[in-house]
């Protein structure tokens, strides 16, 4: 069963769809955007190091050579993957279904 995550970003005016599949010990990463620099991470595979983190060539370094750190697609990816490996509750990802980042106030 795979992860799909939806990302509207519209700071940069972008959308992605992130799509996560359990290969064996590995998860397949696959991003539907209109972001070059995102397009660039579109075709990823990792394993359960790299998701958490214990690997030279983690998950979150893999991402940073493409993507800015204030690009939301980063913790998406990394959260797809999650809930792919079974790290993050698949149950309660689809009771909160959605995840907003509201800018209250910017002076």
């Amino acid at each position: 069963m795979s992860v799909v995550i939806n990302v509207d970003t519209p700071l940069c005016d972008h959308s992605h769809k992130i799509e996560t599949e359990k290969r064996g010990d590995k998860v397949k990463i696959d991003i539907d955007t209109t972001c070059d620099r995102v397009e660039n991470a579109s075709d990823l595979t990792v394993t359960t190091e790299d998701i958490l983190g214990r690997s030279k060539n983690d998950l979150y370094s893999k991402l940073n050579r493409f993507l800015e750190e204030q690009c939301f697609v980063l913790p998406a990816v990394i959260t797809a993957c999650r809930l792919e490996a079974g790290l993050i509750s698949k149950r309660l990802a689809k009771k909160t279904n959605e995840i907003e980042i509201k800018f209250e106030e910017v002076k």
